[in-house]
């Protein structure tokens, strides 16, 4: 004891001289250690417990162990924030402590203290979130969705997405079997295409617009309505058709031949009507052996019907082909003929075929009345053409026209070389330089001056301004074909018209093959040089035809050849030796006539010189 006395004595001399205070400073107590744990009172903070000093290990007993001044600090469990309140910590939180205090949990294992629904109890849901804080997300939980490229509800089985949610372009379907028609699909109407519509594996199979076929056993081209299938295409030994009234029978079908078998051929529901071998029956009303138009056709006989039909009166016994005609008004051999030529007393009548009312005395025929173009005259020496007959002129044309054995008319010699106009292919011609205008005649038809016609070396030529006049020249007589020529010059700029006249009958009434502003002088022709056909009528002229594709324009003091032709029906004019119109006439000219040159407004001279007509 005392050793020890002098051994804290020391330690706490020692002390005090460290700490620098004097020993006198320090409580009496201060060399006393109550619990012998080592420490002094002063730097015990409980010596009265042994289990209490400097150094000691804290415990959870609310008692300052190590007397650091804190109770029960750095001791006891870890704990964990439960921010969410789902009994699980954030271990980001973790604290140590001999009690959890307020929202703290012993476990550490919430991987999301945010959220309630998150935490390793929790069942994995899809949702994007590690409900079950295992590390994964949605794991196990990942619907499969399929891919609809054609919008059509249902998915391709062999493209797919996982995902909580369907992705755009997804379904949850995988029934779609194309997935790139939108026709095609489960829910897809069956049609005939060669496609699996409908996604059932059968290609065509039910399709609604499948038609129905008909068995055809007897393979004569229609069906059996009783035996029938639906298929897209159609079946070997059936057919579209149903109209089959025995299907065991190849030669009975709508349309075949009825004949008298006692059987309905032809499928119309009747047996041996209009049977192709009935004999036809005509009823014989008035008992005289012949059937009138009454018929029906039957394999039997029927009573009072005969096999002819004859009787052209079935009504009169007296009336059939074995009765004679006579001129009665009554087909009395009904042969279709009433009073014909072998009527006992018919009169003989002569054909009359081109209508002129003279009869052909090789052609007759005998008949109760005149018959349509028959006459009782035999004196038409053509009946081929009504120009021809006794009372026609005779004209030439190399025809007997009036039937008096005489071919052509005689003495028409125009030109005087002794040759009949008939005949001569030069029918006329006239020589200015040694003529004379007298063999002419001048017409005056009006403008502001009175005509000028004087002859000019071998032109007869009109020399007045503002003259409208035509000089004409000598009758030609009758020609069916003929052409009338003449040169025609100008030697002055204004003349409005020149042309040549044929078939003038006076100044009122002619016709004139004519070209306008023939040195296009004047503004108001458009086109200039047009050739024109003009027919004058009771003084009122009219253009029947005209042409103005070709240049007409003529050059001062050049001359040129204007023509006309007629033949018969059909004109034309020819310029230059250049055919420029032709026309079809419905009335006169119907042959030669006076001829004539046609000159309007001419200020310094429109002259023509060889004038000429030749045949044809």
């Amino acid at each position: 004891m005392i050793v020890l006395l002098l051994s804290l004595g020391c330690r706490n001399k020692d002390f005090a001289a460290d700490s620098g205070l004097l020993l006198e400073s320090v409580p009496d107590t201060g060399g006393i250690d109550e619990d012998l744990d080592g420490y002094l009172a002063f730097e015990d903070c409980d010596d009265n417990d042994a289990a209490v000093h400097p150094g000691a290990n804290e415990v959870c007993n609310g008692i300052d162990d190590d007397c650091n001044d804190l109770v029960d600090d750095a001791v006891g469990d870890l704990w964990y924030t439960d921010a969410d309140g789902d009994t699980y910590g954030d271990a980001a939180t973790e604290a140590q402590s001999c009690e959890g205090e307020g929202d703290q949990v012993a476990d550490a294992t919430d991987c999301d203290d945010t959220n309630a629904a998150v935490h390793p109890d929790a069942d994995e849901i899809c949702d994007g979130l590690d409900n079950d804080c295992e590390g994964d997300i949605d794991e196990d939980v990942l619907l499969t969705f399929y891919e609809d490229a054609d919008t059509d509800g249902f998915g391709d089985a062999s493209s797919t997405a996982s995902a909580c949610e369907a992705p755009s372009g997804f379904v949850s379907d995988a029934t779609d079997c194309d997935d790139t028609q939108a026709a095609v699909s489960p829910d897809a109407d069956e049609v005939c295409n060669d496609i699996d519509d409908d996604c059932d594996g059968d290609i065509d199979s039910g399709a609604l617009d499948a038609p129905t076929w008909y068995a055809d056993d007897d393979a004569d081209g229609f069906g059996d309505a009783s035996d029938s299938t639906a298929d897209c295409d159609q079946p070997t030994g059936y057919l579209a058709d149903d109209t089959d009234c025995d299907d065991g029978d190849d030669d009975v079908f709508p349309g075949a031949d009825e004949v008298c078998n006692d059987v309905d051929d032809d499928c119309d529901g009747d047996i041996d009507d209009d049977a192709i071998d009935a004999s036809v029956w005509y009823l014989d009303d008035d008992s005289d052996g012949h059937g009138g138009s009454t018929s029906l056709a039957d394999c039997d006989q029927p009573s009072s019907y005969v096999d002819n039909t004859d009787d052209c009166d079935d009504a009169d016994g007296d009336i059939s082909p074995d009765a004679d005609e006579e001129c009665d008004s009554v087909d009395n051999d009904c042969d279709g003929d009433v009073d014909e030529d072998s009527a006992i007393d018919a009169d003989t009548w002569y054909a009359d075929s081109d209508g002129d009312g003279y009869g052909d005395a090789s052609t007759s025929t005998q008949a109760c009345d005149q018959p349509s173009n028959y006459v009782d005259d035999t004196d038409d020496c053509d009946d081929t053409d009504g120009d021809v007959n006794p009372d026609a002129e005779d004209v030439c044309d190399g025809v007997d026209n009036d039937c008096d054995g005489d071919i052509d008319p005689t003495g028409v010699d125009t030109d005087g070389d002794g040759v009949d106009n008939c005949i001569d292919s030069d029918v006329w011609e006239y020589d200015w330089s040694s003529g004379t205008l007298s063999d002419w005649t001048e017409e005056d038809l009006g403008g502001s001056n009175s005509p000028n016609w004087n002859i000019s070396g071998s032109y007869v030529c009109e020399s007045s301004n503002a003259a409208y006049t035509v000089l004409a020249g000598p009758d030609l007589g009758e020609l069916d074909a003929w052409t009338y020529s003449a040169d025609v010059y100008i030697g002055g700029a204004a003349t409005d018209y020149l042309g040549l006249v044929f078939d003038y009958v006076d100044d009122d009434n002619f016709w004139v093959a004519r070209v306008n502003d023939p040195t296009d002088y004047y503004t108001r022709f458009s086109p200039p040089g047009q050739v024109e056909l003009v027919q004058c009528v009771a003084g009122t002229c009219t253009t029947l035809d005209s042409d103005d594709t070709h240049d007409f324009t003529l050059a001062y003091n050049t001359a040129v050849v204007m023509s006309v032709s007629v033949d018969d029906a059909d004109i034309s004019i020819s310029w230059d030796g250049t055919e420029v119109l032709t026309y079809t006439h419905t009335t006169s000219p119907v042959g030669a006539g006076t001829i004539g040159f046609f000159s309007y407004d001419n200020d310094s001279g429109a002259c023509y010189g060889n004038p000429e007509v030749t045949n044809p």
